[in-house]
C-alpha cells in the first residue's frame, strides 16, 4: 500500500510515487486517474473531463495537473544542467590534456 501525506498548503495529497490514483473527491465522480494518466491527457481531453465536474473538483484537478507539469519541467531542467556540467568538465579535461 502506498503511504500518503497531505500537503497542508493546497490540501492535495502528496504521493511517494507518481503512479498512484488521485485520492481526490474526483474518484467519487467516476474518475480514477493516476498522475501519469493526468499528465498524458491532451488539453482538450482535460477540458472535457472538467465539464463534468463540480467547480471545486475542477480547481483541484487543474491545480494537480499544473503541479505535475511543473515537476516534470523542473526535472528536465536539472537533467539538462547536469548534462551540460558534465560536458563542460569533459572539455576542461581535454584542454588540460592537450597542453
Amino acid at each position: 500500500m502506498m503511504m500518503m501525506k497531505v500537503n497542508s498548503e493546497a490540501a492535495l495529497p502528496v504521493t511517494e510515487s507518481s503512479t498512484t490514483a488521485l485520492p481526490l473527491s474526483l474518484t467519487t465522480n467516476g474518475l480514477d486517474l493516476t498522475d501519469d494518466q493526468l499528465l498524458s491527457l491532451k488539453v482538450r481531453e482535460v477540458n472535457d473531463l472538467l465539464r463534468s465536474l463540480p467547480p471545486e473538483d475542477q480547481r483541484r484537478l487543474k491545480e494537480r495537473r499544473y503541479k505535475l507539469k511543473v515537476r516534470v519541467r523542473q526535472q528536465n531542467c536539472r537533467s539538462r544542467r547536469e548534462i551540460n556540467r558534465v560536458a563542460e568538465v569533459s572539455k576542461c579535461k581535454e584542454k588540460v590534456k592537450s597542453k
